[in-house]
């Protein structure tokens, strides 16, 4: 995966999750799990990725959903559909 591709979409993800959680953009680290630390809901993910959609132009599906278990996993799961022909 290019680093500059997973860079940019942390970047962009973290006002996304922060739009959808309260938290601010400082109090967001790539390290965080999605449930327990940043306590995305399945309401709240659905809108996420909706965003991801209109920002991308990919969503991740279920498969790469169970792999996500923490912001840079989510942000590497849409970085490698974005690299994807």
């Amino acid at each position: 995966m290019n680093s500059t591709i997973f860079s940019n979409t942390l970047e962009t993800l973290v006002p996304i999750i922060c739009e959808h959680t309260g938290f601010r953009p400082e109090e967001v680290l790539p390290s965080m799990r999605l449930h327990e630390d940043l306590c995305i809901d399945s309401l709240a993910l659905h809108a996420i990725l909706m965003d991801a959609e209109e920002a991308w132009g990919v969503m991740p599906g279920i498969e790469q959903m169970g792999r996500a278990g923490t912001l840079a996993e989510l942000a590497g799961e849409i970085a490698g559909m974005r690299c994807s022909p």
